[in-house]
Parts: structure tokens; C-alpha cells; sequence
């Protein structure tokens, strides 16, 4: 299969400095047939919420492709 974007939301929430280490934790919402909707938030250093999105993605069967 390979993700094609259908959408993307994203806020970011607050800034990040330059080198600074930032953690990244993605959950999948909905694991569909043809679809996958995906949260990703990014944290700082603090534990702080910087930055959240949600992502949908139309998943392309490359098998089956007509």
C-alpha cells in the first residue's frame, strides 16, 4: 500500500529553538479499508505541546491497481 494525503490539519502551538531535542508521538485514529486518519503531536523538552495535526490518508493498493 502507499499513503496518498487526503488532508492535513495542523496548530502549532508554541515555538521551539533552534537544536533543540523535540519528541514526536503519532496515533492512528482509524485504520480503515481504503482510509487512515493519524494524530501527531510534538512535544519540547519541557513535555510541553508544541505543534498537533491530524492526518487522512487514502491508502493505494499498488497490488491491485488496474
Amino acid at each position: 500500500h502507499f499513503p496518498m494525503g487526503l488532508n492535513v490539519t495542523a496548530n502549532h502551538l508554541r515555538s521551539v529553538p533552534i537544536g533543540a531535542t523535540i519528541k514526536a508521538v503519532a496515533r492512528i485514529l482509524h485504520k480503515g479499508k481504503n482510509t487512515h486518519v493519524w494524530n501527531v503531536d510534538i512535544f519540547n523538552e519541557e513535555g510541553q505541546l508544541c505543534f498537533t495535526s491530524r492526518v487522512t490518508n487514502y491508502m493505494l493498493d499498488l497490488k491491485n491497481k488496474k
